[in-house]
């Protein structure tokens, strides 16, 4: 994202950081590592139309917190 165009900018960068870590002091009931993962996936999606994770890792507990109503809403909303 470093060479991301939209990330350059100092403003959307600031923002971007102040969203990460009002999103990350909030409780999705996951673990803070998956939460992390899910939001800069959707940082990255948002930016770059791509997937930062694909899920085919095969990690039972990611797949479990991902299909997570409450965690799959809040993606959708980032």
């Amino acid at each position: 994202m470093a060479n991301n165009i939209v990330m350059k900018d100092n403003d959307a960068k600031n923002y971007t950081e102040d969203f990460i870590s009002k999103e990350m002091a909030a409780d999705w009931k996951i673990s803070k590592e998956n939460q992390l993962l899910f939001i800069r996936h959707s940082i990255y999606k948002q930016v770059t139309d791509q997937d930062l994770y694909d899920g085919k890792d095969g990690n039972q507990q990611i797949a479990e917190d991902f299909n997570n109503r409450g965690v799959s809403i809040r993606i959708r909303a980032c």
